[in-house]
Parts: C-alpha cells; sequence; structure tokens
C-alpha cells in the first residue's frame, strides 16, 4: 500500500497501515515541507534582495559592455525575490488559519521556478565567471531540504537541468568549458534524484513505524486499562488510580467519595437457563446503562464477572444514591434481546463513603461497600443499602 501511494520501496506494508494512516503521512509530510520552506523562503527572500541592491544595481550602474547580461541577472535574481516572497505569503496565511491543510504543491511549485530561474543564473555565471556553482548549490540544498513524492521529484528537478543544459549549448562557446560543466552538472543531478528519493523514502518508513508504535501503545493501553468484554475500565486500572489518586494525590485526604458495588442478581441462572453468550450480552448491556448514567468524574470499573463498581467523586452520598437508583431502575425495565428471547435483570448495590489518605482505609472502605451490597442481596435483591461507618 506504501509502495502505491507514496512510491517508494518499504517493508511495512504487512503491518495494517491503512487509508487513514497513507492520509497522515501524507499531511504530516507537507507539514515538514511548510516548516522548512518557510524559513527557506525567508533567507532566499534576505539574499536575493541583497543581491539585487548590492551586486546587480550596481553592477548594471557601472556596467562595460556587459549591460544586457547585468540586466538579466537583475530580472532573474528579482524573479526568484518574487518567488520566495510568495511563497513567504502563502504559508504565513497557512500559520494563521492553521485548520486549512498546507497548499499540496507549494513545495514541487517553488522548487520548480526557483531551479527555472537559477538555471538561467548559472548560465549567465558561465558566461561571466565560467562557474555553475550556484546551479549545483541550488539543486543540492532543495535535493536535501525538499521532501517530495516519486516520481514528482523526478519531473521537478529534470525540467530546470533539461533548460540548463540546452542554455549551455546555446551560450557557451568553449566547448571545454561546456563539457565540464554538463558533466559535472548532470552528475549532481543524477545524485540528487537518487538522494531526494531516498530522504523521502527514509522519512515516511520514520512516520510508518511511529504510527505502528504508536497504534500498538494505544492497543496495549487498551487492553491493560479497558475490560474487553465491557468496555468499562477494568479491575487492574481501577485499583491503580484509586492508590495513585489516594497515596500521589491525597484526593481524598478532604475530599469525600462515594463507593458503589453492585452485582447481577441470579446470573448465574441466566448462564444456566439461556447460556454464556446470552451472560456476555447481559454484561455489555449493563456496562452500558452504568457507564450512560454517571457523571465524568465519576470512576466505574467491571470488578469481577457479575460485580461492577463506581467510585462517586466529590459528592454525598445522597447524590450517590440518587444515581444509583437511576441506574437499578433502567436495569429493572430495561429488556434485552437475545436469540428471540426477551431477558430481564435486576441488580443490588452497596453503598458506603470514603474519606482518607491511605490504600489501608481505601480496602476497609471497600468492605464496608461489600458487607451493604451482602445486606442488599439478603433483604430480597434489587435494592441499595447504605453503610456509613
Amino acid at each position: 500500500m506504501l509502495n502505491k501511494f507514496f512510491g517508494i520501496n518499504t517493508d511495512q506494508d504487512n503491518l495494517g497501515i491503512t487509508l487513514e494512516h497513507i492520509n497522515e503521512v501524507d499531511n504530516e509530510i507537507r507539514k515538514i515541507n511548510y516548516r522548512r520552506f518557510f524559513i527557506f523562503s525567508i533567507v532566499t527572500s534576505i539574499i536575493e534582495l541583497l543581491l539585487i541592491v548590492f551586486h546587480d544595481i550596481p553592477s548594471i550602474s557601472k556596467s562595460n559592455g556587459n549591460l544586457f547580461i547585468y540586466v538579466m541577472y537583475f530580472i532573474f535574481h528579482f524573479f526568484i525575490l518574487v518567488t520566495s516572497s510568495t511563497v513567504f505569503f502563502i504559508l504565513k496565511n497557512y500559520r494563521k488559519n492553521e485548520n486549512n491543510k498546507v497548499p499540496y504543491l507549494i513545495t514541487e511549485i517553488s522548487i520548480l521556478f526557483f531551479m527555472i530561474f537559477l538555471a538561467f543564473i548559472s548560465v549567465l555565471d558561465q558566461i561571466t565567471v565560467g562557474q555553475i556553482t550556484s546551479y549545483i548549490t541550488g539543486l543540492m540544498l532543495c535535493g536535501i531540504l525538499a521532501l517530495i513524492k516519486p516520481p514528482r521529484n523526478y519531473l521537478v528537478y529534470s525540467i530546470p537541468h533539461a533548460i540548463f543544459i540546452c542554455l549551455s549549448l546555446i551560450f557557451q562557446k568553449n566547448s571545454g568549458i561546456l563539457l565540464s560543466n554538463i558533466v559535472n552538472s548532470t552528475t549532481f543531478y543524477f545524485c540528487i534524484l537518487i538522494m531526494s528519493k531516498l530522504i523521502y523514502e527514509s522519512q515516511v518508513n520514520i512516520m510508518v513505524k511511529n504510527i505502528v508504535l504508536e497504534e500498538t501503545n494505544k492497543k496495549l493501553e487498551y487492553i491493560s486499562n479497558y475490560d474487553a468484554l465491557t468496555n468499562l475500565f477494568s479491575r487492574r486500572y481501577f485499583e491503580t488510580a484509586i492508590k495513585r489518586d489516594i497515596i500521589e494525590n491525597k484526593l481524598y485526604e478532604k475530599k469525600e467519595a462515594i463507593i458503589a458495588i453492585m452485582d447481577i442478581d441470579y446470573f448465574k441462572a441466566i448462564n444456566d437457563k439461556y447460556g454464556h453468550k446470552a451472560g456476555d450480552v447481559v454484561l455489555q448491556k449493563t456496562a452500558e446503562i452504568i457507564g450512560e448514567s454517571i457523571r465524568k468524574v465519576d470512576l466505574a470499573a467491571r470488578w469481577g464477572g457479575e460485580e461492577f463498581i463506581i467510585l462517586f467523586s466529590s459528592t454525598s452520598i445522597e447524590n450517590a444514591e440518587v444515581i444509583t437508583s437511576e441506574i437499578r431502575e433502567k436495569i429493572e425495565k430495561n429488556e434485552i434481546l437475545f436469540d428471540n428471547n426477551y431477558i430481564r435483570i435486576t441488580m443490588s448495590f452497596g453503598l458506603t463513603k470514603f474519606k482518607g489518605s491511605t490504600e489501608e482505609e481505601f480496602e476497609k472502605c471497600f468492605k464496608i461497600a461489600d458487607e451493604a451490597l451482602y445486606l442488599a442481596k439478603s433483604n430480597g435483591r434489587n435494592r441499595i443499602e447504605k453503610l456509613v461507618l
């Protein structure tokens, strides 16, 4: 898939990369180009402005028979200045509107125009000083900075180079210098084609590996923190969060919390009558009702089997009882469809207050809430019992 979308050789195609990941990589590449070319456009604009002011204009005023050449220098330096300034304002506008996507072909178009103008300037350099240093320098700089998707990179660098070769053949009269310039520039041209492809390929591979790693970490985090059946937090995560809040954050040293333990009534009978798959559906629907009923600041988890637990943060036991009553009523009224059978269930609840700063204090309160749950079971089930010490 990566080879299809990015035109590169990669060993990441079998790692579950989706079209969404491809779009993410593509947009990230454009952002990298944006950051690089935003700075590049500023630097280029300053350099071109200095060349025009301190080289081209004085040369035109002092020219001795080479006026045409220095005027052409001025024109092409001015074109580069306009191009780089335009790129700067386009990218600056993007910065102000970050919700907009980076202009898709801004890198390719800016390099294409920059290298074409530089090709003309390099031909002028051959006439005046017999060198092509500016062309080779520009070629290498663009090849290193720009991340251009193959085969577009071939087109971007080939058009300016073809123009450079044609102009050299027209204006360079010294056959020795002509041959040297063509050989040297073409050697660098092919090197840049290879290098730009390798740089692009390397960057994409790094991004893909980071995406795969991030996805793997998210899956591991989900497996570690959530119960796979109910999508509520797992017992392990609940215990870890409680220990963190109690011991590290001292969250319940002054603030009061409510612990609610709940258990599905006669759950074994449901499994025996309808099967364990029906039991799983019952657990999922129960967890869904619990998750929809609690506040965002509360913490609900599947404690094990048919047992659930909720930590109501910074609230009174009366408010917690109101929420658990709503949960109990919703569960009692809910009909769960499974295999053409409507299953109705009830739940029992045990509540207690918690206020403390040690793990031992929490364990003590948990036992009290568990005793309240046992009392609810003993008193007929489908009810809420409170025990406060």
